[in-house]
């Protein structure tokens, strides 16, 4: 339903580097950094996994991810960042791709972590969704205690609602209900899918119900 597309041309080669702290305020003044965040799913009970974060540029509720390297495509920036972050080896297939594109956001932050904080930043993200079994999901015990204090499993439709799944209310970012909106729209698409391949034993009725 979604897809990121990666084009190559000529023969680049890999050479990200970390800049000193100094150099990165300055790059992010004046360059819009490119991220993957990452709706990571429990496939046993079609919960995502948000953090709340500690840190700017969002220290609210948010979903894992991070900045993309030079040379990476989104699927390897998104492999990287889950060795990194929760210490999954994720096999790319599974069933369905485990790994999918959701949507893309643009964001304007007006706080940073680096100083001068207020200076804001800018970022252009793919969000993409990653299915985890029920092992890989409970294996998860939590994150990184530098940027996330907690983490909870909710079920997407109530994030687009608002709320957390024992109907606490919660102001999730709009960006957020969206990539759960669009995920949503892609598990509907899905199921419409296998329908039409079995539209002459389900009949059009089932179909249009769906």
């Amino acid at each position: 339903m979604f897809t990121t597309n990666h084009f190559i041309t000529g023969t680049p080669q890999a050479h990200s580097i970390f800049l000193p702290d100094a150099e990165y305020s300055l790059a992010l003044d004046c360059l819009v950094k490119a991220c993957t965040d990452i709706l990571l799913i429990r496939n046993d009970t079609k919960q995502v996994l948000l953090g709340k974060r500690r840190v700017f540029p969002q220290p609210d509720w948010w979903c894992l991810g991070g900045r993309m390297r030079p040379g990476e495509t989104v699927t390897t920036s998104v492999l990287r960042l889950l060795k990194n972050e929760v210490s999954l080896n994720v096999d790319e297939k599974f069933n369905l791709p485990r790994i999918r594109t959701i949507c893309t956001h643009s964001y304007v932050w007006g706080m940073r972590k680096q100083l001068p904080e207020e200076n804001g930043t800018s970022d252009l993200v793919c969000m993409m969704s990653v299915e985890l079994t029920k092992e890989e999901a409970e294996s998860i015990k939590e994150l990184d205690k530098n940027e996330y204090s907690s983490h909870r499993w909710v079920h997407p439709q109530n994030v687009v609602l608002g709320k957390w799944d024992d109907e606490t209310p919660q102001d999730f970012h709009p960006a957020l209900k969206k990539g759960c909106l669009n995920l949503l729209a892609m598990w509907k698409w899905d199921e419409l899918n296998i329908l039409l391949q079995k539209r002459e034993s389900v009949g059009d009725k089932e179909i249009v119900d769906k």
